[in-house]
């Protein structure tokens, strides 16, 4: 099917002293060419999971038995209620070689409850998870709740892979959480990303330049401290300046010391130029709400001395921000929890994890995340890659 055919000749004589010649010639006739698979019909077939059914088309050539294993796309149709039961129809389809193919399968529903929509409820103490599973019915909302989860971990690259199980029925039910391990001190080197949330230890002899700007040199002490992050000519607050002193403000030099705010400004009148604040035991840098994301800065080379100056240049990428939509991140001591992703992470699209932290709502529980308030569109996060700035909304099941 895949190889065309070929005639093998093979010539042979011997000569009067019994000396053997031989010569090969090899043949392909047009009748010979490679035919290519012949496919028929698919054979589905189906499997059951605690979500309902899902499927694979399988397609078998009659010449060779070389099979192609394509996924199915499903939906159902019920027509059941938890008091006289009835049916659940699913149907497989799938295109193959430009061909559509469908399948269905019917289920027989009895009365009752039917627990398919298993919600594992992670609860996290600010060091470690707890995990309830949580089983609700298709129908209306009637539930079960809540059925301790056994966890266990491994350890993957930067990540730490949480698994719950837990079981009711006899029926095991289980799901996966992938989180980042949080960096709490980086040291600083050429070629080091530091994105937003990066915590780097520093001394007052520690020196910087900016790549970007044309700046002068300058080190940890001299500039003014401003009360919150100011675009360019903007007055927020602090007294100490008149508000022409930030006509000259940089905005991708916003840099935070201890959870306070610093900006770089170019004013004579201020005792440093381009100075970048007073020395403390660490920085992280802040994001610049603007046309672009700012996330971080990147050290393109030096060493950190005076005359070896670490240049630094920004790191632009997007920001995927989780909000409660009436829910609390208690750890995070807000409704909101904003990750950041650098642009080569996101250039052809980055496949994100569910937020590590999972918000909390009285008499409620996390059903999933959606791009609208609404729950109009919900978000996938296994098929659905992001390339640029979003916001996702905490979605609800009443218990």
């Amino acid at each position: 099917c895949e190889e065309d055919g070929y005639t093998t000749y093979t010539a042979t004589a011997v000569d009067e002293n019994g000396v053997e010649y031989t010569d090969v010639k090899v043949v392909t006739d047009d009748d010979d060419a490679a035919r290519g698979h012949d496919y028929g019909e698919p054979e589905f077939i189906w499997s059951e999971s605690n979500n309902g059914f899902g499927a694979v088309a399988v397609f078998t050539c009659s010449r060779c038995d070389h099979e192609e294993v394509v996924n199915a796309d499903i939906y159902s149709v019920d027509n059941y209620d938890c008091t006289n039961g009835g049916t659940i129809v699913y149907y497989a389809g799938t295109t193959f070689e430009g061909v559509d193919y469908q399948d269905e399968k019917t289920v027989e529903v009895q009365p009752g409850h039917h627990y398919t929509m298993p919600v594992f409820h992670w609860i996290y103490d600010g060091s470690t998870y707890e995990v309830e599973l949580y089983l609700f019915c298709n129908k209306n909302d009637a539930h079960i709740g809540a059925i301790p989860a056994e966890l266990t971990s491994t350890e993957e690259n930067d990540y730490t892979i949480y698994t719950a199980t837990a079981t009711y029925n006899d029926v095991e039910y289980t799901e996966q959480k992938r989180v980042r391990n949080e960096t709490t001190e980086k040291e600083l080197v050429e070629g080091g990303v530091y994105l937003i949330g990066d915590t780097i230890v520093i001394n007052d002899t520690t020196y910087f330049r900016d790549d970007y700007a044309g700046a002068s040199l300058f080190n940890m002490s001299g500039s003014t401290k401003l009360e919150s992050m100011l675009p360019a000519g903007y007055d927020g607050g602090n007294t100490s300046l008149s508000e022409s002193d930030y006509s000259d403000v940089l905005d991708y030099d916003r840099i935070t010391f201890n959870n306070e705010t610093y900006v770089r400004v170019n004013d004579d009148e201020l005792g440093s130029i381009n100075g970048l604040g007073y020395y403390e035991s660490s920085f992280v840098f802040d994001k610049y709400d603007g046309e672009y994301s700012l996330i971080g800065v990147t050290v393109v080379s030096g060493s950190g001395t005076q005359n070896d100056p670490y240049v630094l240049n920004p790191v632009y990428g997007i920001t995927v921000t989780f909000n409660g939509n009436d829910g609390v991140f208690n750890h995070h001591d807000g409704s909101s929890i904003t990750y950041y992703y650098t642009a080569q992470e996101v250039e052809d699209g980055l496949y994100i994890d569910p937020c590590a932290d999972t918000p909390e709502a009285s008499g409620r529980i996390l059903r999933g995340w959606a791009k609208d308030r609404d729950g109009l569109m919900m978000f996938n996060f296994e098929n659905t890659a992001v390339t640029e700035d979003i916001d996702l909304y905490a979605q609800w099941y009443s218990i």
